[in-house]
């Protein structure tokens, strides 16, 4: 058997997990001072139960969870994980590989596992025993144990061989049997104080429990007494039951009839105040109803006083109409002549109309003549446009052409005033027949 595996996390300078692997044979650790190294033996026998702060080198026990530096936090735990092979079966279990681990948490509560199964700290160290693997065992020999070895008294070097000759464990088993046996004793010693008390109460307890035997006797007994006086008082009171039920069945009988004519009476009741709230319910229609008739009485007389103020508005405006309508008659009779005579001077304006229209198209027919005598003119004066073009500005104009333009210019004046005024009045006779 040999230590396989040593995982550490939290405990002391290990702040991460670290896990170092051992082979078989012989390994070092080496490093310069301070780097840690003690810290791994330190962690063994940690891990294998040891409760010894000053073992630790620490001031309490508290002080192996790492306590943090200037650029990492504490932890609130540091935990130890031994791993052995056990190829051998050395220790007594069937796993080829076990593991020990320990916890302590800041809060000081502490915890053991045996395969990650939780278990306690005696189980580990009895696991270990005749083995010399512990916090006490020689397998782990500290810096300065040497020494102490050497010089130390046979009784120290007898422990030490005991431990290595696997005495020691028989010698564990035989002091925790001597202690089982103290303890015992201890017991069997207050098991006969107990006794010797007893026994100076036993005489009372005879004389108490004849007492109670006798009490028990005697309360049977009375309780078949009380018992028996019941049954007889049972039957006693069954007779006067069937004799008071003789008596009772008339009366009986009596109340069964007052119960029913009180049950018919209740009905009855019930029947007329039925009736008595539907005799309510008419009762407030027809005072609602009355109330009703009441109002529209009211409502109507206001409706004859509005009628009869009407009435006199209503004789009044009608005299005003009377005068108003005789009026309105005088006023058609005179609207009747003059509409005669609008209708006569109508009849003479629409002759009057009819002969402008007539004189209208008579001067458009003069019109149509005057454009075609012009027209005639123009096309007669052509060849002397021409001439009059190719004539140069400065030069006369002949006698012929001089009398021709005096003779047109004196036709257009005289036929065109007439023709103005004529259309000026057709206009005006066409505007009025539209106006009516």
């Amino acid at each position: 058997m040999y230590l396989k595996r040593v995982e550490l996390c939290g405990f002391k300078s290990f702040a991460d997990k670290t896990k170092m692997d051992f082979e078989p044979g012989i390994s070092a650790v080496v490093g310069p001072n301070g780097c840690g190294k003690s810290n791994i033996s330190d962690s063994i026998r940690w891990c294998l139960g040891e409760q010894s702060a000053k073992s630790m080198r620490s001031k309490q026990m508290l002080d192996v969870i790492f306590g943090g530096s200037q650029s990492r936090p504490t932890t609130g735990m540091a935990e130890v994980t031994l791993t052995f092979d056990n190829t051998n079966n050395i220790l007594p279990l069937d796993y080829s590989e076990i593991s020990i681990t320990r916890r302590l948490f800041r809060s000081g509560e502490s915890e053991y596992f045996i395969n990650r199964i939780q278990c306690r700290l005696k189980d580990v160290r009895d696991m270990f025993l005749d083995t010399g693997i512990g916090s006490e065992g020689y397998s782990i020999i500290e810096q300065g144990k040497v020494e102490f070895l050497l010089l130390a008294s046979a009784e120290d070097r007898r422990e030490l061989f005991e431990e290595a000759a696997g005495v020691s464990k028989y010698k564990v088993r035989r002091e925790e049997t001597l202690r089982k046996l103290d303890k015992v004793e201890i017991d069997m010693n207050r098991v006969n104080d107990m006794l010797a008390l007893l026994k100076d109460q036993i005489t009372a307890l005879d004389i108490a429990a004849k007492k109670a035997r006798q009490y028990q006797k005697h309360k049977t007994d009375l309780r078949r007494l009380e018992i028996t006086s019941l049954v007889h008082a049972i039957a006693r009171d069954t007779r006067e039951i069937d004799s008071i039920k003789a008596e009772m069945d008339p009366q009986i009988l009596t109340y069964e009839a007052t119960n029913a004519a009180q049950n018919q009476a209740e009905a009855e009741l019930a029947d007329m105040r039925v009736m008595q709230i539907q005799k309510d319910d008419e009762y407030v229609a027809i005072q609602n109803e009355f109330s009703q008739i009441k109002s529209d009485i009211n409502l109507a007389d206001e409706r004859i006083v509005q009628a009869e103020e009407r009435g006199e508005e209503l004789t009044q405006r009608r005299q005003t109409l009377t005068v108003e309508v005789q009026t309105g008659e005088q006023r058609i009779a005179q609207y009747e002549q003059e509409l005669l005579q609008v209708q006569s001077l109508t009849q003479s304006l629409s002759a009057e109309v009819h002969i402008l229209e007539q004189k209208y198209q008579s001067k458009e027919t003069e019109i149509v003549e005057i454009r075609s005598a012009i027209t005639n003119i123009v096309s007669a004066r052509m060849p002397q446009k021409k001439i009059f073009s190719r004539a140069r500005p400065n030069e006369p104009l002949s006698i012929t052409t001089k009398t021709a333009l005096f003779r047109c210019s004196r036709i257009a004046r005289h036929r065109l005033p007439p023709l103005k005024r004529t259309l000026n009045d057709c206009c005006k006779m066409k505007i009025r027949s539209m106006l009516i």
